[in-house]
């Protein structure tokens, strides 16, 4: 069974169990026997004239990896597979359906993806060149609270499981995170000023949405504060993005998706 599954180039095979020894002096001398084989053919082949045999491995040389560039921002490649594997963990991340393969996307969702990617490389480039360092500590305590919105370990670990999501994706976004939020610093002074929410924005809100929040403001006044500080902070990021991406050299390839 295993000599159709594994032996593809019928290659010589023997029995042997490392773990009590049955076998290993035999596996040696077919080993030992194959090579003096090998360097016979060779001398003959040498003394003779005649072309060298291929090896095996030229015969059937590996499969290369797929080299499609989806995009260069600032002379850095993204490469399909890369994007390919972002576009997943991002999928599993933020969707609430099932978790979607790649080629069930549709071209404009991809495009959506491209550009958030574009996104993130450009800020980790600019972090880069502003000396931004995110120490392990502070990826731990994002990772410790992301996990407390889950209730409890147990429940955290069945939405890695059910979105197929690894610690290092997981990581990996706490990252960003952290890299956006230093980077929004650094370009906005003033941000803390700039994410305040004041009681003339929270009765407008209130007002214009109050089929959604029945009964009076200070009932649902935390709820909107929230809403409304995560919309500023959507707008910060937005801008941040927009003054990153200009200057920036971007070139997609829209035909490799």
């Amino acid at each position: 069974w295993l000599e159709d599954k594994v032996n593809h180039f019928n290659a010589p095979t023997t029995e042997a169990i490392a773990a009590d020894g049955s076998g290993v002096m035999g596996t040696l001398k077919m080993l030992v026997k194959i090579v003096l084989e090998n360097l016979n053919e060779q001398a003959d082949a040498a003394s003779s004239g005649a072309p060298k045999p291929a090896p095996e491995a030229e015969k059937h040389p590996p499969q290369k990896m797929d080299a499609t560039v989806v995009a260069h921002v600032n002379g850095d490649k993204i490469s399909k597979i890369y994007f390919i594997n972002y576009c997943q963990v991002q999928y599993r991340l933020t969707s609430k359906g099932e978790t979607a393969e790649f080629n069930k996307m549709t071209k404009d969702e991809k495009l959506g993806y491209l550009q958030n990617l574009i996104n993130h490389a450009l800020l980790m480039q600019k972090a880069k060149k502003t000396d931004i360092v995110v120490k392990k500590k502070q990826v731990e305590l994002q990772v410790a609270q992301f996990e407390k919105k889950f209730g409890s370990r147990e429940s955290f670990d069945r939405f890695r499981s059910m979105r197929r999501l690894t610690m290092d994706n997981i990581k990996n976004e706490m990252v960003k995170n952290i890299v956006v939020k230093e980077m929004a610093g650094r370009m906005n002074p003033d941000i803390a000023k700039k994410l305040e929410v004041t009681p003339e924005e929270i009765t407008a809100y209130h007002e214009t949405n109050s089929h959604a929040f029945p009964g009076g403001v200070d009932q649902h006044e935390a709820r909107i504060i929230l809403i409304l500080r995560n919309d500023k902070k959507k707008k910060l990021l937005k801008e941040l993005y927009a003054k990153l991406r200009s200057g920036a050299t971007i070139e997609v390839f829209e035909d490799k998706l």
